[in-house]
C-alpha cells in the first residue's frame, strides 16, 4: 500500500491513537502559534497535511461556521476517516481531499492561513511546497510551519547502551530517507524566496519526567518504531529486546529526563 509506504508508522487504528495522543502533547504550542497569528472567525485555513485530522479539528472551531478549514492529506483512509468524523462532529466547514502536497489542485489566493506541522521533514523538494503555499495564500495571509530543526538532540537520561542503540538507528533510518528531517533552518530562506516576511521564529523543545505525558510521546514513538528499524534491517532482535527491557527500569529512575527534539516554529507572511 502506498500510503503505509509513505508514513513511516503506517496508518492503521494503532498509529492514529498515537497521533491523537502526540496532538494532545503538542496541542497548547499549536493553539499558542495560531493566537500569535491572530486566526480569527471568518478565515479560511489549509491545513496542509492533515493526517486524520486532529489539529483541524480544533483550527475549526476557531474560524467558526463564517470560516472554513481544507485539510489535505497522501492517506485515503486518514481523508475517510476527517470526512466521517466532520459528520458525526457537525462541522460543515470542514473538508478532507486526498492529495499530495506537491500536487494541491486548489485556487491561488484562497486562504488567509496555511498551516503544517512535522510534514516539511518528510517529503522531498520543500521549496516547491513553499512555493505553492505563497501562492495559495491571500494577501496578508500567513503560513504557519512547525518542524524539526535538529532531532539528534533527542536524549533519554540517563545514559544506556540498549536506548541509544535504538536512537541511533531512528537517525540512520531519517538519513536513508530522501527527505531532510531537521528542514527548519533552511525555511527561512525558502520563505524570503517566495516573498514572504518573517514575523516570528521560535523553538519548541520539552523536558519530561516518567509518568508525565510528554514522556509517552516519544515513548511509543521508539517502541513502534523499533519494530520498523528491524524489518529496515538498522536495529536487530537482540538490541530491540534489550531496548524493551531497559525501559521499565528506566521509568522507575525518578531521576529520569527525556528531552524532546529541537524544533523550529514560523509565521511567515505575505505582503
Amino acid at each position: 500500500m502506498a500510503e503505509e509506504q509513505q508514513y513511516i508508522l503506517g496508518t492503521d487504528s494503532t498509529e492514529l491513537e498515537r497521533l491523537g495522543f502526540q496532538h494532545r502533547v503538542w496541542s497548547q504550542d499549536a493553539a499558542a502559534l495560531w493566537s500569535r497569528a491572530n486566526i480569527q472567525q471568518g478565515m479560511k485555513v489549509l491545513d496542509l497535511g492533515a493526517g486524520p485530522g486532529f489539529a483541524t479539528f480544533d483550527l475549526a472551531e476557531i474560524v467558526g461556521e463564517t470560516g472554513s478549514v481544507t485539510a489535505i492529506d497522501i492517506s485515503k483512509s486518514y481523508v475517510e476517516y476527517g470526512n466521517n468524523q466532520s459528520k458525526i462532529r457537525g462541522f460543515k466547514n470542514v473538508n478532507f481531499l486526498e492529495r499530495q502536497v506537491h500536487n494541491l489542485q486548489l485556487d491561488y489566493e484562497e486562504y488567509d492561513i496555511i498551516y503544517c506541522r512535522w510534514v516539511l521533514s518528510w517529503v522531498e523538494d520543500v521549496d516547491s511546497v513553499i512555493a505553492e503555499s505563497c501562492r495559495l495564500l491571500k494577501p496578508g495571509g500567513a503560513l504557519l510551519v512547525q518542524e524539526y530543526a535538529q532531532w539528534g538532540t533527542f536524549r533519554i537520561i540517563p545514559e544506556t547502551p540498549s536506548i541509544r542503540t535504538v536512537i541511533e538507528a531512528c537517525r540512520e533510518s531519517w538519513r536513508l530517507m530522501p527527505s531532510e528531517i531537521d528542514i527548519a533552518p533552511r525555511l527561512p530562506e525558502m520563505f524570503i524566496n517566495g516573498g514572504l516576511t518573517i514575523e516570528h521564529k521560535g523553538v519548541l523543545e520539552k523536558v519530561s519526567a516518567p509518568g508525565q505525558l510528554v514522556w509517552q510521546w516519544p515513548a511509543t514513538f521508539l517502541h513502534i518504531y523499533a519494530e520498523k528499524l528491524i524489518e529496515m534491517g538498522l536495529l536487530t532482535e537482540i538490541k530491540s529486546t534489550e531496548f524493551k527491557n531497559t525501559w521499565p527500569i528506566l521509568e522507575a529512575n525518578p531521576s529520569a529526563m527525556i528531552v524532546t527534539p529541537l524544533m523550529m516554529e514560523f509565521i511567515a507572511r505575505k505582503a
